[in-house]
């Protein structure tokens, strides 16, 4: 039945993990960076990942955090409820608003390769249109 659901809001229970990790420029705001002698360094084009099946636990709160999205006015407190819903579970998270026209994720946890995918490849979290977004964790 999730499968279903899935497929009606347009999320899979499949997301695609980065296989490898980089140091280098273009990939410096993102929260998978490492230093020195724990990566490779990167060329612009990443591996294609192997691909993560999600709990069904873990793929309801994707599906409800979807269809959130299709119904959101994107507004901050909308978005701060989608990531509550996400991952209160692991830790502290948050939504600040840059006043331009960016937005930061402020997780205080470190996530895994999992939370990873979803915050950057899921395609669930409702962005207003013509804003781009980073990450920090602040442990």
């Amino acid at each position: 039945g999730l499968d279903i659901w899935g497929r009606i809001v347009g999320v899979s229970r499949y997301l695609e993990v980065d296989a490898d990790e980089f140091i280098g420029f273009e990939e410096a705001a993102d929260i998978t960076t490492n230093t020195w002698g724990y990566a490779i360094w990167y060329n612009g084009q990443t591996a294609s990942g192997s691909a993560l099946y999600l709990s069904d636990d873990m793929f309801r709160k994707l599906i409800f955090a979807k269809a959130w999205s299709n119904i959101s006015d994107c507004s901050v407190y909308s978005i701060n409820g989608c990531l509550q819903m996400l991952f209160s579970d692991v830790g502290k998270i948050y939504v600040r608003d840059n006043l331009d026209k960016t937005l930061t994720f402020v997780l205080n946890f470190t996530p895994d390769a999992a939370q990873i995918a979803i915050l950057t490849k899921a395609n669930v979290l409702p962005i207003p249109a013509g804003v781009s977004f980073g990450y920090e964790v602040s442990t």
